[in-house]
């Protein structure tokens, strides 16, 4: 009377898709920033703390993402940080709570180069190192 699975394996693809697409946005964006382990981004519960390291927030901000209504403000706040560290506009961080424009929004603040004269902090060379001098 009841047939089952017809349509759950399409609504598992369904999720596992949106999700490799907004893991690998988030590893994009967590590569260009200069975070140290971008991969974190594919671990379901640590893909959120790397959220708040990409915001540079401290690290209780990833408890507010448990609380609920706080976890909404929280979670712009922090999109609004990723997207100033990505150089773009605040208004893709404050769009990431609006379904399907945070889709769109993800996308925007992955793709793009990092302006040549501010590289993330990773690939910069501190500058108190000095090369070693030639002695004959």
């Amino acid at each position: 009377m009841y047939e089952s699975g017809s349509y759950g394996g399409l609504f598992v693809f369904f999720w596992l898709a949106l999700y490799f697409y907004y893991a690998g946005c988030q590893y994009t964006i967590a590569n260009k920033v200069g975070h140290k382990y971008p991969w974190w981004s594919f671990i379901p519960v640590l893909n959120v703390y790397q959220t708040v390291e990409l915001a540079g927030k401290a690290w209780y901000w990833f408890i507010f993402y448990f609380i609920p209504f706080v976890n909404i403000v929280a979670h712009v706040l922090i999109w609004v940080e990723i997207a100033k560290a990505r150089y773009k506009p605040p208004v893709w961080g404050v769009l990431m709570i609006i379904p399907f424009l945070n889709l769109v929004a993800l996308l925007i603040m992955a793709m793009g180069e990092t302006p040549k004269a501010v590289q993330p902090a990773a690939h910069q060379k501190p500058e108190s190192v000095r090369e070693p001098a030639d002695v004959i």
